[in-house]
């Protein structure tokens, strides 16, 4: 699974890398249309899209990590586990931290 999620995310990476090359390459008032006539997705897609190609050249280390693509989108909130499960996580156990 962790391969396929790798692949997938590599997948959006390179789609957004050259949604960006488009964009570079367009007029202003091009860019709307062109979406619409060549990508067939949303405009929020292709945003997010280049948001991941954008976060991984800068930082080209997270193509290793184990997230899901949706991941690397701006504004996507991790779901963290809840306080008591987090703060259990750091101690020993439960009983050492007080929340048991």
């Amino acid at each position: 699974m962790h391969a396929a999620l790798k692949r997938e995310a590599a997948d959006i990476i390179a789609i957004g890398d050259l949604l960006i090359e488009a964009h570079n390459q367009l007029d202003h008032g091009e860019w709307l249309p062109w979406l619409a006539e060549n990508f067939g997705s949303s405009v929020s897609t292709a945003d997010n899209y280049m948001a991941a190609a954008r976060l991984a050249a800068k930082y080209p280390s997270i193509g290793n990590l184990r997230l899901r693509p949706t991941a690397l989108y701006p504004g996507v909130v991790p779901q963290w586990p809840s306080r008591r499960g987090l703060m259990c996580s750091f101690v020993s156990g439960c009983l050492s931290s007080g929340l048991s």
